[in-house]
C-alpha cells in the first residue's frame, strides 16, 4: 500500500493489488492537530471476485498511456470506460485528484467516452 498527504489535508490510501483476503477489513482515517481527541472515520473494505462482479459494473475498457511530450506542447491522456449507470471518471495524479479549479494547467473533458485529461 502507499499513502499520499497533501498540505491541505487531503489524503489518499492505495491498496494494490486488492486480494479477496482483505475483505471485510476496517479502513480507518485518524485525523490529529493536538487540540481535543483524535477524530476518526472507518470504512469497510468490499472486494469482489473477478467472477462475481455485479451487472453494469464499471470497466475500464482503455487504460491511459503514458507518452512523451516536447516541453511546452499539450499532452492528452485518455481512459474509455463502461457501466451501467455510466461511470464518472476521476483523474489523479501521484495519487492525489486533478484539481482544474486550482490549476488552469490542466482540463478535462467528459463530454464523450473517452474522458481525456489535457495539461
Amino acid at each position: 500500500y502507499s499513502t499520499k498527504t497533501l498540505s491541505n489535508g487531503l489524503s489518499t490510501l492505495r491498496i494494490e493489488p486488492v486480494r479477496l483476503t482483505d475483505a471485510n477489513a476496517t479502513i480507518s482515517c485518524t485525523a490529529d492537530n493536538g487540540i481535543g481527541n483524535p477524530v476518526i472515520a472507518d470504512a469497510i473494505l468490499t472486494v469482489l471476485s473477478s467472477d462475481k462482479l455485479p451487472t453494469g459494473f464499471p470497466v475500464i475498457e482503455a487504460h491511459p498511456v503514458l507518452k512523451s511530450v516536447e516541453q511546452g506542447r499539450t499532452a492528452h491522456v485518455s481512459c474509455r470506460a463502461r457501466g451501467e449507470p455510466r461511470p464518472k471518471v476521476l483523474w489523479l495524479r501521484d495519487l492525489m485528484p486533478v484539481d482544474i479549479r486550482s490549476n488552469t494547467r490542466y482540463s478535462v473533458s467528459t463530454l464523450g467516452n473517452p474522458g481525456i485529461l489535457s495539461f
